[in-house]
């Protein structure tokens, strides 16, 4: 099991780490996202304002993180990817906000697993900064994942579809693994229900954009 902790997930909500950080995310929280005229660009301008509050809050943000998070997510992310700790706070915080907006801004449920037998879909961020979506659909033996690595490791950006079956439930702290192949731990998590099939291309390119943009902005900061 991965030490993980979400600093936006639903277990995190009511511990006081959770208040410090929307206490510094205020002014972000306030911000209103036009629903008639949304998609991937705007949905990506608007991490580059997060990104830039979170590094124009970053003391009182990286004071609030809890210090195994810190540990075990910050400090290897910088580690593992040439990055300063200001960086990896910066992106790490980032992602996980912009996870949480386009979850409630899509309606999506809150839940930190996608059962190997569902029919919806799911989009997941893993630890070392690949997305990866599958759609809703019914043959659960051929499903297709998209798998999108951030330009902000060591590798420039990749993009590629391949089908497989999932060989268990996808679960937040976990590997995702599938017959095809497998990923590191997993961040974070958007299940996305058959319900709304429709929108899983909106909700992957919306992330895609943010996390393209969040990126692009820690470079810049470095």
């Amino acid at each position: 099991m991965s030490n993980i902790v979400d600093p936006f997930s639903n277990n995190m909500y009511a511990s006081q780490q959770a208040s410090l950080l929307e206490a510094a995310f205020g002014h972000c929280l306030n911000l209103e996202l036009d629903q008639t005229q949304m998609n991937a660009q705007r949905m990506g301008e608007f991490a580059t304002t997060v990104a830039a509050s979170i590094s124009d809050h970053y003391d009182e943000l990286s004071a609030a993180l809890p210090q195994t998070e810190r540990q075990h997510v910050v400090e290897r992310l910088a580690e593992d990817n040439g990055m300063g700790t200001r960086s990896a706070v910066v992106e790490y915080l980032s992602n996980a906000y912009m996870f949480r907006v386009i979850r409630d801004y899509f309606g999506l449920p809150r839940q930190d697993i996608f059962p190997q037998l569902d029919i919806g879909g799911f989009l997941a961020f893993t630890g070392n900064g690949s997305i990866v979506a599958s759609p809703p659909e019914d043959d659960l033996k051929r499903r297709t994942f998209h798998y999108t690595r951030m330009p902000s490791r060591r590798i420039s950006f990749q993009t590629s579809s391949q089908n497989g079956g999932l060989l268990g439930d996808v679960r937040v702290g976990h590997r995702l693994k599938a017959t095809s192949f497998h990923t590191s731990a997993i961040q974070r998590l958007l299940y996305i229900p058959a319900s709304k099939a429709g929108l899983f291309e909106t909700i992957r390119r919306s992330m895609i954009a943010s996390s393209l943009s969040v990126s692009a902005f820690v470079s810049r900061v470095r």
